[in-house]
């Protein structure tokens, strides 16, 4: 049996500001292909290549198990960032007959939700608006149960600490910079500094944002 993993990726051109967000989800594609085997199926990304040459990124975006989660992801990133409109993006279409769930492409079509079912999802919904509900709701949907709720308007945290949590905060050791109340000295000062200051900086083409440090990078590759 063959073992494939859906992908999506952003190829782009930094010093031409030009960019392509897409998928690949075809029988035996890994995302050891991108660049190396697969250069995308896009035309257009065919013909700016031809014209500018080599991209200098070429990212693996996010990994996927199913070929339809795949390419509703692709469809909702394109949506989201409007790439079709923009005219830094290589993109013509969102590829909205991916992400149209309507009708016969409905995984749900001539087909019902069990009274069960029904019942979870109204749950689901009410845990989206409000928190309070009972254990009895919460056994159904698989929640922890409610042992106690913190009170106060000013708690950041309402919902119960767990017994692991609770645990945790009592067998933690305390800071030794703060024991008595201790600053730090100011050649540890400069010290963070020159580490904040020298962490490595990341663009993403997706949002225009700036990411600071490998670890908030690694973070917003998720998306």
């Amino acid at each position: 049996m063959s073992i494939y993993t859906p992908y999506t990726y952003l190829i782009g051109w930094s010093h031409h500001n030009m960019w392509y967000y897409g998928v690949r989800y075809s029988k035996k594609c890994s995302p050891d292909d991108l660049w190396t085997k697969y250069f995308t199926s896009s035309k257009h990304v065919k013909s700016f290549r031809k014209q500018n040459g080599e991209p200098d990124v070429v990212q693996i975006r996010k990994t996927f198990s199913k070929v339809e989660d795949a390419q509703l992801w692709e469809h909702k990133v394109l949506r989201r960032i409007k790439a079709v409109m923009r005219k830094d993006f290589l993109n013509k279409t969102d590829n909205k007959s991916f992400g149209d769930v309507s009708g016969e492409n409905n995984p749900m079509f001539n087909r019902k939700h069990t009274e069960d079912t029904r019942l979870k999802l109204s749950l689901a919904k009410k845990g989206k608006s409000s928190p309070r509900l009972n254990n009895a709701e919460r056994e159904l949907l698989g929640l922890p149960l409610i042992k106690g709720r913190s009170k106060g308007s000013n708690n950041r945290n309402p919902y119960p600490i767990t017994d692991k949590v609770l645990e945790r905060i009592k067998n933690r050791q305390p800071n030794p910079n703060f024991v008595n109340n201790k600053p730090h000295t100011q050649e540890t000062k400069n010290k963070l500094s020159d580490i904040a200051k020298n962490r490595e900086s990341f663009h993403c083409a997706c949002c225009e944002k700036t990411i600071k440090g490998k670890m908030n990078w690694d973070r917003h590759l998720v998306y």
